[in-house]
């Protein structure tokens, strides 16, 4: 286990290296939790980079920039997954790391051990299937259970008991997220953002885009994503401003106004909150981080 700390504790990391000896298959598992933005000082990894494995990120509290191949950046909230093939190149839209809570493994699918072949396979074929991002429900005990068992097989032989649970557990999330993935894709809320164009609009609007009530909205947002509508919305609101301040030259009042904000003070103050820095920070990294 590893803590960072600059002037307040920014970064609480538990990171488990050199894991295949006990859990074949996987070679790392971290847990991460940032309560401030913080550049590549607390966050090695950010800038552009692959990994000759399979690399899987879940995010359970927060959100991440994060950008894979040649897919344009994305804003990944709370309950989803990126998942980044062998060798394809990665890394953070801004070169930091805003206020989040990110579980993340880097595995070998192929080497899983204390599994069938057949779902080996299975498994394997999975996750060539996945999208790089999707939402995955609340995945947390899964991963909490991971992290615990790999931490409790930590100096046990290969064939001991607790790493076998590692083992069960490595299976267990897996299938989890393929699960999730499956069953999510054909809920209401799959593509909801292309179907609501107005960054404004409201419950109800959200509501007639998604097909049901205003109350069966909010129960599936908290079932499927963990969130509420309006939080949501929120997001998508200062995700469309974060487009505009990479994308164009757009003065921030006029942004600030372009996306109903009271007043550009108003979208800054908001803007910090969610992302730890200024619209002029955001918009100064991301220009000197351009791909």
């Amino acid at each position: 286990m590893q803590a960072h700390v600059a002037g307040r504790q920014r970064r609480h990391l538990d990171l488990h290296e050199g894991c295949s000896a006990r859990v074949p298959g996987l070679l790392l598992c971290g847990h991460s939790r940032t309560t401030h933005a913080v550049g590549e000082e607390l966050w090695a990894g950010l800038q552009a980079h692959s990994h000759p494995c399979w690399e899987v990120h879940w995010i359970a509290a927060g959100a991440v920039e994060w950008w894979a191949g040649d897919q344009p950046a994305a804003d990944l909230g709370a309950h989803w997954c990126q998942v980044v093939p062998p060798g394809l190149r990665h890394g953070s839209a801004t070169g930091m790391l805003e206020p989040c809570e990110v579980w993340w493994m880097q595995l070998d699918p192929d080497r899983l051990a204390g599994i069938p072949a057949r779902h080996r396979a299975q498994i394997a074929r999975g996750l060539r299937a996945l999208p790089r991002a999707f939402p995955a429900g609340d995945l947390g005990p899964d991963w909490a259970g991971l992290g615990a068992a790999v931490a409790q097989a930590a100096g046990q032989p290969a064939g001991s008991l607790p790493a076998f649970l590692a083992q069960a557990r490595l299976a267990q999330l897996l299938t989890r997220i393929l699960l999730e993935q499956h069953r999510l894709s054909a809920s209401p809320l799959a593509g909801l953002a292309a179907r609501v164009g107005d960054p404004g609009a409201g419950i109800a609007a959200l509501a007639r885009a998604a097909g049901c009530s205003p109350s069966s909205l909010h129960r599936r947002f908290r079932q499927d994503l963990g969130i509420t509508p309006a939080a949501w919305l929120r997001r998508q609101r200062l995700n469309r401003a974060k487009r505009l301040l990479r994308e164009g030259d757009h003065d921030i009042t006029a942004i600030a106004s372009a996306l109903r904000f009271a007043s550009s003070q108003q979208f800054a103050t908001q803007f910090r909150q969610l992302t730890g820095i200024t619209p002029s920070d955001y918009r100064r990294r991301t220009r000197a981080l351009a791909r």
